[in-house]
C-alpha cells in the first residue's frame, strides 16, 4: 500500500511538473498499414546553428505533415476500376512506418526534456492520415502520452477558412496568388519552366497508364484554393511522389532527375496557393496562435507535437516569415512526414530570462523512403537544415522567398522570444483564430 502511495504522488508531481491542460490519454489504433527558377542548395543550408554557450534546451514543438499516402480519387480515378485504390487519401503501410521511425528520432534527440519529464502532448488534424501519422509518431517515442481532443470532425484549427468569418473570395484569393507570382495566373501557365515540367508530367502520367483529364477552367474552392490546369499539376506531380504500395513506386517508375522536376513542380505550385501573405493570414493564423500559447506559457509541456499538412505548414511558414533548403528538394518543399520544429534555448547563467527560438526542417531524402529506412538507424537518419527567420517584414513573391532560401546573407535561424512574439501579434488575423471550448 505504502508502495502504491509513493507511486501515485510520484505520478501526480511529474504531471504536475510537465504542464497539464485539455489531455486525455492517446492510445495507438491499428493503422491500415502510405521561383520559376529553383535555385541549387548551398552548402551552408545544411550546417546547424552552435547555441550561444553554455545554453539549455527548455521547450520544443515539432509540427508534423503527415506520413505517405493514398492518392485522391480525383487522382486515382485516371486508372482503370481495378487499379485504383480503396481508401483515398489515407496512410499507408510505408507512411506508417516511416512516421514511426521518425518519432523514434525524435525520442532520441530530445531524450533530454523527455528523460526529465516523460510526456508529449500532441494535436493533430481529424483526418484519417492525420490521426495515423499521430498514433505512429506516438507509439514509440515515451509510455505515456496525451492526446489533445478539441473537435469532432473538421478542426478549425487546421480549416479555419471554412467558416466566416475566415472564408477567402475568389477573387481575393486569385489576386493574392497573382501578386505572389508576380503575374497573371495564364501569363504563368504559358511560361517555359511550367509548359516544360507540364510535358513531362503529362507522360509520366501517360506511361504509367493513367488517362490525364483536360485542363480545367478556373473556379474557387471553399479554402481559397485554384482548381485548373495548375492545380491539376499540383495534384498529379504529388500523387507520383505519394505513389502506393498497390502500384510501382514512382522511384521505380521515374528517372531522378525527373522526380526533381515533380518536386519542383508541386512546391512551387503549393507555395502559390499557401504562401501569398493575405491567404497565409486566413489559413495559418490558428497554428500560428496556438504555437505562441505553447512557448510562452509556463503550463506547456516540453515536447508537444502538432500534425496536419503541407497547406497549413506553409501558411505557417509565410505568416512567419521562414525559408529553408533541404538538400535533393525545392526551395519550402514540405515532404512527407517532415517538420517544422521550434526550439526554446535559455542561458544557463540568466534562467530568468525568457530565452530564444531556433528554427529548424527535420525530413527523410527521397531516398530513405524508397529503401523504408528508418530515421532512428544511421542509414536512414533525417536531414535537419535552418530554418531561416525574416522577421522584417513578410514575403511578397515567390522569387523573394526562394532567394531568401537559398542566400548567404540568409544567416540566422534564431530570435528573441520576446521579438517572436511580437512578431506573431503583429502578422496574425485574430478573426482567423478559432475559439477553444
Amino acid at each position: 500500500m505504502n508502495v502504491f502511495i509513493v507511486a501515485s504522488v510520484c505520478a501526480s508531481v511529474l504531471l504536475a511538473l510537465c504542464g497539464i491542460g485539455w489531455v486525455c490519454n492517446w492510445r495507438s489504433r491499428g493503422s491500415q498499414v502510405q521561383t520559376l527558377g529553383i535555385a541549387n542548395p548551398i552548402a551552408s543550408n545544411i550546417v546547424v546553428n552552435h547555441h550561444p554557450a553554455p545554453s539549455t534546451l527548455k521547450r520544443v514543438i515539432v509540427y508534423s505533415r503527415h506520413g505517405i499516402r493514398t492518392p485522391s480519387r480525383k487522382f486515382d480515378k485516371g486508372f482503370p476500376t481495378h487499379a485504383r485504390m480503396p481508401s483515398p487519401m489515407d496512410l499507408t503501410a510505408r507512411g506508417y512506418a516511416l512516421a514511426r521511425g521518425m518519432g523514434r528520432y525524435y525520442a532520441a534527440y530530445y531524450n533530454s526534456l523527455l528523460a526529465a519529464c516523460p510526456r508529449v502532448s500532441l494535436v493533430a488534424d481529424t483526418k484519417e492520415r492525420d490521426e495515423q501519422t499521430a498514433a505512429a509518431l506516438l507509439q514509440d517515442m515515451v509510455a505515456v502520452s496525451y492526446r489533445i481532443h478539441e473537435s469532432t470532425r473538421t478542426h478549425a484549427m487546421f480549416h479555419p477558412t471554412l467558416a466566416p468569418p475566415c472564408t477567402v473570395p475568389p477573387t481575393a484569393s486569385k489576386t493574392a496568388m497573382q501578386g505572389y507570382l508576380g503575374m497573371s495566373i495564364d501569363a504563368f501557365l504559358h511560361t517555359s519552366w511550367f509548359q516544360f515540367r507540364q510535358r513531362k508530367l503529362v507522360r509520366m502520367l501517360q506511361e504509367a497508364g493513367h488517362m490525364v483529364p483536360p485542363p480545367l477552367s478556373s473556379f474557387a474552392s471553399t479554402e481559397g484554393q485554384l482548381e485548373h490546369t495548375m492545380a491539376l499539376a499540383n495534384l498529379y506531380s504529388e500523387s507520383f511522389l505519394l505513389e502506393t504500395e498497390n502500384r510501382p513506386l514512382p522511384f521505380d517508375l521515374v528517372p531522378q532527375t525527373d522526380l526533381r522536376l515533380l518536386n519542383e513542380i508541386h512546391s512551387v505550385l503549393r507555395e502559390v496557393n499557401d504562401r501569398p501573405f493575405y491567404l497565409a493570414q486566413h489559413k495559418g493564423s490558428g497554428v500560428v496562435a496556438r504555437i505562441l500559447e505553447i512557448l510562452t506559457s509556463p503550463h506547456s509541456p516540453s515536447v508537444y507535437m502538432i500534425v496536419g499538412h503541407d497547406k497549413d505548414m506553409g501558411a505557417t511558414a509565410s505568416l512567419l516569415g521562414l525559408a529553408w533548403q533541404l538538400p535533393g528538394f525545392a526551395a519550402n518543399q514540405i515532404p512527407p512526414a517532415s517538420a517544422l520544429v521550434f526550439e526554446i534555448h535559455q542561458h544557463e547563467d540568466k534562467p530568468h530570462e525568457a530565452g530564444w527560438v531556433e528554427v529548424y526542417m527535420v525530413s527523410q531524402t527521397m531516398s530513405q523512403m524508397k529503401e523504408l529506412q528508418m530515421a532512428d538507424t544511421k542509414a536512414g537518419r533525417p536531414l535537419r537544415v535552418p530554418v531561416y527567420i525574416r522577421s522584417s517584414s513578410p514575403f511578397e513573391t515567390l522569387e523573394q522567398s526562394h532567394r531568401f532560401a537559398n542566400s548567404a546573407n540568409s544567416t540566422t535561424n534564431r530570435i528573441l522570444l520576446s521579438d517572436w512574439e511580437a512578431l506573431i501579434n503583429q502578422r496574425l488575423l485574430p478573426s482567423c483564430v478559432p475559439q477553444r471550448h
